[in-house]
């Protein structure tokens, strides 16, 4: 609460125009300035002691020893450093703390696990990480065997219908126990711990396996890409993560439209992953697996290699806030303030070029570059296009790239939405790039980057299409450390 009250310069050096009130369980309690409220805000950081341990990774073995010795029996030691590493910022000891206080019958951490776990078949901690599957696993069974209550029913009933296999049979391990009579969840149990490192010792399939699994290559997909990824360099220290693996992981930003750095832990680091994106991209690898795999799924269609006509449109999508002003523009037609795609595709859909710019270019206009590639790289001469790049363009085409552009239009007749004939081609192809989450809008610093998502996505599609009716069997998954 701030009330108003103007006084003089108090000894902080501060003016201070008003009182400044919060209010605790005793009622409310005045703050003399700004300074004293935050202080007492942050009274506990600054509180601390210096860590004896700085880095993640000795925290971390310290997070670890006292896991073990909790196993083993012991009570007070472990609590202490758990409390002490939760202080400076580290879940898995929050975790390991929570589930030890659950188990041990504590309720004073009830509420706090209540925030961190969340309600019903919603956790708010993902369960991606195996270890941390296995540790927060415990809590639920905890509060479930001392409560019953309804929520945590239905938690374990909806992880037991989405969760991994893992979880899953943790659960199941966990409900025969707990259907014997006189059954009481003890920390540190054995035969728990047993279940528990059983679970973990496989591959662990979080929440994020559902778009994974959509994400990862088929044996037949990757017999496809692999003869066209280059050669790795010669010298130097062997490649530690497989390509195949490479690739799944940035198919699996393009397919989920996550961040680099959100990529799931049983992928290669991000840092790698996208060192591999951005040389292949230096190196023209995709605009290569696009031309080969075009050219072998017109070839399984009866068609020759290469095209003779195609088809452009263009797709107007928000820019997100990572997008700077000089490659951002109004599309004032579609009322969207972001980018502008431009493709060709073949006749049967396949994309052929691509280009990116400001939404705020004309169709007209922007299409020349998207043209001009198509003519340089393609032998196509004859384009479709709708009725938005009429006018000077046609005469454009015609002149300088000796290339027919034919405007399709509307039967003069139609009334409401109705299939126009070559348009509807290409329209599907954006329908399809745009199901891949990180093209519903654009995230991309440079245009450049946006156009290599949408090649990614485009070869993606048609190593579907190439494998359509063949086994589907996928990379078994690994941790990738």
């Amino acid at each position: 609460m701030v009330f108003l009250d103007p006084k003089d310069v108090d000894e902080h050096g501060e003016r201070a125009a008003y009182e400044l009130f919060t209010w605790t369980a005793m009622g409310p309690q005045r703050h003399g300035s700004f300074y004293e409220l935050m202080y007492d805000f942050y009274a506990d950081f600054h509180a601390l002691d210096r860590p004896q341990c700085e880095t993640q990774r000795e925290w971390d073995a310290k997070i670890e020893q006292a896991r073990l010795a909790s196993l083993a029996g012991e009570v007070d030691g472990p609590l202490a450093v758990l409390e002490e590493a939760a202080r400076f910022g580290r879940d898995r000891a929050k975790v390991l703390l929570f589930q030890m206080q659950a188990m041990l019958g504590s309720s004073d951490a009830d509420g706090e696990i209540g925030r961190m776990l969340g309600r019903g078949s919603k956790l708010t901690l993902r369960l991606d990480a195996p270890f941390l599957t296995a540790e927060v696993l415990p809590i639920l069974f905890a509060k479930h065997e001392r409560t019953d209550h309804w929520s945590i029913s239905s938690t374990l009933d909806g992880l037991t219908e989405r969760g991994s296999e893992s979880v899953q049979r943790l659960i199941a391990d966990y409900r025969a126990r707990a259907s014997v009579p006189g059954f009481r969840i003890r920390f540190g149990e054995a035969d728990f711990d047993i279940a528990v490192r059983a679970a973990i010792a496989e591959p662990a399939r979080g929440d994020a396996w559902s778009l994974l699994r959509d994400a990862l290559l088929t044996d037949a997909q990757w017999e496809l890409i692999e003869p066209l990824l280059p050669e790795p360099n010669t010298g130097g220290r062997p490649e530690k993560h497989p390509r195949r693996e490479i690739v799944n992981a940035i198919l699996y930003v393009v397919r989920s439209g996550c961040p680099w750095w959100y990529l799931p832990t049983d992928l290669p680091p991000w840092q790698t992953v996208y060192w591999y994106f951005q040389q292949w991209e230096e190196a023209g690898v995709t605009e290569m697996l696009l031309t080969e795999l075009r050219m072998s799924a017109r070839r399984q269609a009866g068609r020759a290699d290469e095209p003779s006509a195609g088809i452009i449109d263009s797709q107007s999508v928000k820019g997100a806030d990572t997008v700077g002003r000089d490659s951002r523009g109004y599309d004032a037609n579609k009322k969207v303030n972001g980018r502008k795609r431009f493709i060709v595709t073949d006749t049967s859909g396949l994309l052929v070029t691509v280009a990116v710019m400001a939404a705020s270019w004309q169709d007209r206009d922007g299409a020349k570059t998207t043209l001009l590639s198509t003519y340089l790289t393609t032998p196509i001469r004859h384009v479709f296009a709708d009725q938005g790049f009429a006018g000077r363009l046609v005469d454009w085409t015609h002149d300088t790239l000796r290339t027919t552009l034919e405007i399709v239009r509307k039967p003069a007749a139609q009334r409401g939405f109705n299939v126009i004939s070559r348009r509807w081609v290409v329209e599907r192809t954006l329908a399809w790039l745009t199901a891949c989450r990180r093209l519903a809008r654009d995230y991309e610093r440079d245009p450049a980057v946006s156009a290599a998502i949408i090649r990614w996505a485009a070869i993606a599609g048609i190593a579907r299409r190439l494998t359509r009716g063949g086994p589907a069997q996928r990379q078994a998954r690994c941790i990738c450390n």
